[in-house]
C-alpha cells in the first residue's frame, strides 16, 4: 500500500463517510464519482491499496424505445433504469416532488397521460 495513503484507509474503515463525502474524496483524488456508495468505497478502498484508479464499469443504457406511451406505469412502478432514461429523455433531467407522487398514486395511468401531467405541473409553477 502507498505509504501516504495509509491513513486515509484507516480513517474510512473508522469512520464510515456517508455518500457525500466518498464523491469528494473521489474528485480530490481525480476517481470517478458514477456508482453507488459501495462502488465508491470498493474504488477508494482499492485505490487506497494500490495507488491505481480503475475506471467503472458502466452498464448498456436501457433502451427506451421498448416503452409505449398507451403502456400503463403499473403497480411496481420506479423511476430506474429506463423509466428514468424514459422521462428524461421528454421532460429533462429535473423531477419534481409533486411529479413523482403523482407517478407513484398513478399505477393505471400510462407514460402518455405521465408527460401531460408533467406539463400540467410545469404551467402551475
Amino acid at each position: 500500500m502507498p505509504k501516504d495513503l495509509t491513513g486515509d484507509l484507516l480513517f474510512l474503515r473508522r469512520k464510515l463517510p456517508n455518500e457525500k463525502e466518498l464523491i469528494v474524496f473521489c474528485k480530490m483524488h481525480g476517481l470517478s464519482t458514477i456508482g453507488t456508495k459501495e462502488d465508491l468505497e470498493k474504488r477508494i478502498v482499492y485505490y487506497l491499496k494500490t495507488g491505481r484508479r480503475i475506471d467503472p464499469i458502466i452498464d448498456e443504457e436501457p433502451d427506451i424505445s421498448e416503452i409505449n406511451f398507451s403502456e400503463k406505469l403499473g403497480e411496481n412502478f420506479t423511476l430506474e433504469d429506463k423509466n428514468r432514461d424514459f422521462f428524461r429523455e421528454y421532460v429533462g433531467e429535473n423531477f419534481d416532488e409533486e411529479f413523482i407522487k403523482w407517478l407513484d398514486e398513478n399505477p393505471d395511468s400510462t407514460y402518455d397521460d405521465a408527460l401531460n401531467k408533467y406539463l400540467e405541473f410545469k404551467k402551475k409553477q
